[in-house]
């Protein structure tokens, strides 16, 4: 049958629109990564992990077949056609049968293209395992640690204290370990870098004492996170804590004996509220025994419904001064007073409230 001229014209324009069409309609497959570390396991305890594949492409993605490298390893899929933007689950099983490192590789075949993709295992099978639940117990999302309390103890003022912080990947996936909401006097380092599944890193925390202006304690909570953009919340956060104090490093024994102390009256102070008695008045006798004037640097209340009254801040020799402590009913649970002086032996001594 033949067609005038305009007929096939029009039939030819209508074949160049939807040869385009019919190109762009192919699938396309994307992985979330092609090896997984799975780290020390135990001897002849199989180990399954899971790939996770998924349809990038605009037409359905079929896997023909998944070749493994030997009888060690077993793959398990869904048969069924994967939908476009649609991700499925790559089941694989190592059985531990051979003591040793392995790396193991698998082919899979699909309707991409005619050349396999590649994906991995590796790993090291043990005889004796690591019980990383048992040494690291705080799980964050799955990076394991021992603890979460980050407490620096006594800082001097100027100086920089450091703490290391344990931390192992018990994922399948390797992260790249950061903290978030750092603050201006703290400074973190990972080693390694990229801490890949089963393997064991640490994290380094310096806390820069010349960045802290003020003395006494200083607390605020950071997030641990295993990549850039991960969430944070309670389940990894980490509480650090310092009590910063002056600098005596640079004195000599001469000036260590001549210098002031201080000497409290107590250190436990005792009240008695109850439904009536709305808040209570309690003192201390603050003492300086040494032969310099003693200079009471800071006075910290920690905890809610206490209030404080220093009549003077600097004791000369042999004198005293007397500390008001006021304690309300609304008071938080375990109160206490921190007084921060230049006394080298005790620069924090702390007064414990009870409320009996």
């Amino acid at each position: 049958m033949s067609y005038p001229m305009h007929h096939t014209s029009l039939i030819l324009r209508l074949a160049l629109l939807l040869c385009p069409l019919a190109i762009m309609a192919q699938p396309a497959m994307e992985m979330d990564g092609s090896v997984v570390n799975m780290g020390d396991i135990p001897f002849q305890v199989a180990r399954r992990v899971s790939f996770d594949i998924k349809n990038t492409g605009t037409s359905p993605l079929l896997i023909h077949d998944i070749v493994t490298a030997c009888g060690c390893t077993q793959a398990e899929w869904d048969k069924s056609p994967i939908l476009p933007d649609e991700t499925r689950i790559i089941l694989v099983t190592y059985d531990a049968a051979a003591l040793g490192s392995f790396h193991k590789e698998l082919e899979i075949y699909t309707n991409v293209q005619d050349e396999p993709y590649y994906m991995a295992l590796e790993g090291r099978v043990v005889e004796d395992a690591v019980d990383y639940d048992a040494i690291y117990p705080v799980d964050m999302n799955g990076l394991r640690t021992s603890h979460t309390d980050l407490d620096f103890g006594m800082v001097h003022h100027g100086q920089t204290s450091v703490l290391e912080l344990p931390l192992v990947n018990t994922s399948r996936d390797t992260y790249s370990p950061r903290v978030m909401h750092v603050p201006h006097f703290l400074e973190v380092a990972f080693e390694p870098r990229y801490l890949v599944s089963g393997r064991i890193g640490k994290a380094t925390f310096s806390l820069l004492g010349d960045r802290l202006n003020n003395y006494g304690i200083h607390e605020t909570t950071i997030y641990l996170a295993r990549h850039e953009g991960d969430q944070i919340g309670e389940t990894n956060a980490l509480h650090l804590r310092a009590l910063v104090v002056p600098d005596f490093s640079n004195l000599s024994e001469e000036e260590l004996a001549q210098a002031p102390h201080l000497s409290l009256s107590a250190d436990t102070i005792p009240f008695s509220l109850g439904a009536k008695r709305k808040k209570q008045t309690q003192q201390v006798i603050l003492q300086n025994t040494g032969q310099q004037p003693l200079v009471i640097s800071r006075i910290q209340v920690l905890g809610e419904g206490v209030g404080i009254s220093l009549g003077r801040k600097t004791i000369a020799p042999g004198e005293q001064a007397r500390l008001k402590v006021t304690l309300k009913t609304t008071s938080s649970a375990n109160p206490r007073v921190l007084i921060i002086t230049n006394d080298p032996t005790h620069p924090a001594q702390t007064l414990e409230l009870l409320n009996l």
